[in-house]
């Protein structure tokens, strides 16, 4: 496993995906001992794996119906990337609002 808990891979679900095809991705990750946060978005579902590069590897997620595109983590801070989350986050801390509306 990684150390910092950072996603190795993103894995894009297509557009037309369902929510059972997502799970079963969910399902084989989880079965393969890999953690797996999913951020749903408007246009598209984005699965970021944590788990090591070569147990990875071995997963065909490309063949998993559903999957649009699997990407390894070239850099840090991918899931929160203007690439993956184009919407602009406003958060509110002590009443105070940080971020774009």
């Amino acid at each position: 496993m990684t150390t910092n808990g950072s996603p190795e891979l993103l894995i894009v679900m297509g557009a037309g995906a369902t929510a059972d095809q997502t799970e079963h991705v969910l399902a084989r990750l989880q079965e393969a001992g890999v953690s797996a946060r999913v951020q749903r978005g408007r246009e598209a579902t984005v699965i970021g794996a944590i788990g090591e590069r070569e147990l990875l590897a071995t997963l065909p997620l490309e063949g998993y119906p559903g999957v649009e595109q699997v990407l390894p983590i070239l850099k840090p801070y991918k899931l929160v990337a203007r690439e993956v989350a184009p919407d602009p986050t406003l958060i509110e801390v002590d009443g105070r609002k940080i971020g774009q509306a």
